[in-house]
């Protein structure tokens, strides 16, 4: 199991749009936590950028755990976009299973 990368662009004050930068693994072994670090910012801010890169690990458990992040966003009348750059391996498992569309749209 490899860690999560976070970085956390903290914004000025009374700012209601926050932008987090995810790599690393981002399996389902990590995800409980990063469940719970991203759930925690919802309170604080309307708006939401999330950018994945040098992702080491992506799995079916991570493509739900964006999906739910997004739809949980907007049941609360949040934002969020999704910027996903994957390595070749992981875009290929996301194809192949079918939730490409979904992660395009997200």
């Amino acid at each position: 199991m490899g860690e999560i990368k976070y970085k956390i662009n903290q914004p000025n004050k009374g700012d209601k749009n926050l932008k987090i930068y995810l790599g690393g693994d981002i399996g389902v072994n990590n995800l409980d936590d990063l469940a719970n670090k991203l759930k925690g910012f919802e309170k604080d801010f309307n708006e939401f950028e999330i950018t994945l890169g040098e992702v080491s690990n992506f799995d079916l458990a991570s493509i739900q755990l964006l999906i739910s992040l997004k739809k949980t966003f907007e049941k609360h009348k949040k934002k969020a976009k999704f910027k996903i750059e994957l390595p070749k391996e992981s875009w290929e498992l996301v194809e192949i299973t079918g939730f490409s569309t979904e992660i395009k749209n997200l």
